[in-house]
């Protein structure tokens, strides 16, 4: 039988394991780039639409958003705090009722440990737990695509 010790160190590594595949495939401040993702740009024409995505091998969860000043911001979808998985959440009053923190407008949340992203501003640290903004992707619109090209890490 295994002791409580050997059975926690298993759980921390494959914890690891499991987890942290995305951050052991970046280069701290290096745009990775393993392959290109095609958006269809018509289904961001109006403010606030969004088109979730993966990106690469490592399979980079991302969101492509048209912001109400006509930009388009692309951000990793994981959290920066502890990788849990943010999403768009458009109501001011949900966002509340999740975190106890009330924006203006439309934000990226982390349901896990409350954070709240504000994509007009680069995705800038509204409320939470998280030290920094979402990664962000790099792209280039041609025609009626949008081309995911790389990932560049947020200071």
């Amino acid at each position: 039988m295994f002791s409580r010790r050997a059975f926690l160190k298993a759980l921390s590594f494959l914890g690891l394991v499991i987890a942290y595949p995305y951050p052991l495939r970046r280069v701290w401040g290096q745009a990775v780039k393993v392959g290109t993702v095609a958006l269809p740009l018509d289904k961001l024409q109006s403010p606030w639409d969004s088109v979730p995505f993966t990106f690469g091998s490592g399979n980079i969860p991302g969101l492509a958003v048209r912001l109400p000043d006509s930009r388009l911001t692309v951000v990793s979808r994981l959290c920066p705090h502890q990788k849990c998985f943010t999403d768009l959440i458009k109501d001011p009053a949900q966002v509340f009722r999740e975190t106890t923190f009330e924006p203006a407008g439309p934000v990226l949340v982390c349901p896990c440990h409350g954070s709240v992203f504000d994509l007009q501003e680069d995705g800038k640290v509204l409320f939470g737990p998280a030290a920094r903004a979402p990664d962000r992707f790099q792209f280039q619109i041609g025609g009626d695509k949008v081309a995911i090209t790389g990932l560049r890490e947020s200071h």
